[in-house]
């Protein structure tokens, strides 16, 4: 009877000290599963730093385009009156230059239209991207209670 309790008490402090070898799978497991989703979180974020990066330098350049159209819109409106002042003193060259500066002026008007199409394209992808942004801060939160329920 002795040696049956020496042994089993044995066997219990055995099983103390030595770790159960599934609980070192699943920790193992756990570890790069963490690893993994710390890769992921830090990818994510510098896709989102370049990304806002480009977003920026593509609207900077929208702004500047949009600029610059504006500036020649004013030129041609300038050019216009003063060839219309000339034409009033007379000159036929001058009416079929007037004809030319104003096709140019519409080009110049659908292009405002067009560059004002494209910041607003821009404006949704970024509303597009905070959404996508959002979304995983969300579910890394759900996942959180998840694990610690």
């Amino acid at each position: 009877m002795r040696k049956t309790l020496t042994s089993l008490l044995a066997a219990a402090s055995l099983a103390m000290v030595l770790p159960a070898p599934q609980a070192h799978a699943v920790s193992k497991e756990m570890i790069q599963l963490q690893t993994q989703v710390q890769q992921l979180q830090d990818m994510l974020q510098h896709l989102q730093q370049s990304n806002d990066e480009r977003m920026g330098v593509l609207q900077h350049l929208v702004e500047q385009t949009a600029d610059n159209v504006n500036r020649m819109s004013q030129t041609m409106n300038t050019l216009q009156q003063q060839i219309q002042a000339q034409n009033e003193s007379g000159g036929g060259k001058v009416d079929q230059l007037s004809g030319q500066i104003q096709g140019v002026n519409d080009s110049v008007d659908e292009l405002k239209g067009r560059i004002a199409k494209l910041d607003s394209t821009v404006q949704a992808l970024q509303a597009q991207l905070q959404n996508v942004n959002a979304t995983p801060a969300g579910q890394q939160g759900q996942a959180g209670q998840q694990s610690s329920g």
